[in-house]
């Protein structure tokens, strides 16, 4: 849910340009930083959920695709927290270069240009398409296991749908009601896991008794 309430602050549509985010960032200071803060929120708390999702892994089937998956998503997740922290230096870069009343299209150019570092570029590539490979490895394994209801990793793939469909919307207002929505649906599906993980009937009693030894 944090990720879905720091999309739907993004003053700026998913596919708009660095130059227009520069300018977005500098005129919404504010929203800009809470963003960012939902978002490095948000990577945190996945990570920590991981270990609930590999519970549901304790069967032979779907075993590999689920410790695979877990493995990736968190690799994207830690993607996304970097993405948070770059974020917010590129708000300090805004509110620096832009802090006059006169655009200068050199710092547009300056960002423009940095932003697209083939290393930079390489990187956030990676850590996207891992978020999105472990998010499709963790659907197929629940699907596999039948650990949960058919639903949850049904929700889970829609949203992977949802983002073939993202980069063919034009209109900013569009943009973030698909891209919140795609989230929303990822975030049910977390959900469905969550509640499948802490089940009564999944929890397993562990009795342990100490005996002194007898006397002979």
């Amino acid at each position: 849910m944090a990720l879905v309430l720091a999309q739907m602050l993004n003053p700026s549509g998913p596919n708009a340009s660095p130059a227009d985010q520069l300018i977005v960032a500098s005129a919404n200071p504010g929203r800009w930083l809470a963003m960012s803060v939902l978002f490095f929120g948000g990577a945190v708390s996945l990570i920590l959920g991981m270990p609930a999702v590999l519970t549901l892994f304790d069967s032979a089937r779907g075993r590999g695709l689920g410790l695979v998956g877990v493995v990736v998503f968190t690799v994207g997740c830690v993607g996304v927290a970097a993405m948070a922290a770059l974020m917010l230096m590129f708000r300090a870069l805004a509110l620096e270069a832009l802090s006059s009343d006169r655009v200068e299209g050199t710092e547009l150019l300056l960002v423009s240009a940095s932003l697209e570092n083939t290393g930079l570029k390489v990187m956030l590539t990676l850590w996207g398409w891992g978020f999105l490979a472990g998010v499709l490895l963790i659907a197929l394994g629940l699907l596999r296991s039948k650990a949960t209801a058919a639903w949850v990793p049904g929700l889970i793939l829609l949203f992977l749908a949802e983002q073939v469909v993202l980069p063919v919307v034009h209109a900013d207002s569009a943009e973030k009601v698909v891209a919140s929505l795609g989230l929303m649906l990822l975030a049910a599906g977390f959900t469905g896991v969550a509640m499948a993980a802490t089940a009564p009937e999944r929890r397993v009693r562990v009795v342990g008794t100490l005996r002194r030894p007898v006397a002979s």
